[in-house]
């Protein structure tokens, strides 16, 4: 919903192609994949959990105000699940293997759900809201983001 929104999910994909990329572009030796991995997925979970929480605490419930109520679970069910493969992942370091595949499906549902907001349901609430709530909401959300600052 806010302008900086495709700027705020760029270095989360870019981290999960880092992470799908493995050891050698870091220039590390072996063996250093639990480390960088852990730490990625780390950063990635920072990324994606103040997302979620601007979005969970500001959008989806602008969203369900102006009628967007099954949009809105949907996306944060969504939601929901990209904390799963963030739990799931994080045992998976160390098994480079199984790590790749979930890694490979969870950059699709990602990708699948951004796109959604981006093309779909953001344009939607915008028309439906008018400049003065949109831009109300833009404030809130900064507001959320800042709670987690």
């Amino acid at each position: 919903m806010n302008d900086a929104q495709p700027l705020q999910r760029q270095p989360v994909v870019d981290l999960v192609d880092r992470l799908g990329e493995g050891d050698d572009h870091r220039g590390e030796a072996a063996g250093c994949e639990d480390f960088w991995g852990i730490a990625d997925a780390a950063r990635i979970g920072g990324h994606l959990g103040k997302h979620a929480f601007e979005e969970e605490n500001a959008v989806y419930p602008a969203m369900r105000g102006v009628g967007m109520t099954a949009e809105a679970d949907d996306l944060n069910r969504d939601h929901g699940y990209v904390k799963q493969y963030l739990y799931d992942l994080a045992d998976l370091i160390g098994d480079h293997v199984s790590f790749q595949s979930k890694l490979a499906v969870f950059r699709k549902d990602i990708e699948k759900h951004m796109a959604e907001e981006e093309t779909k349901l953001f344009p939607k609430l915008k028309t439906s809201l008018g400049k003065a709530a949109n831009q109300a909401l833009k404030h809130r959300m900064t507001k959320e983001g800042m709670k987690l600052s």
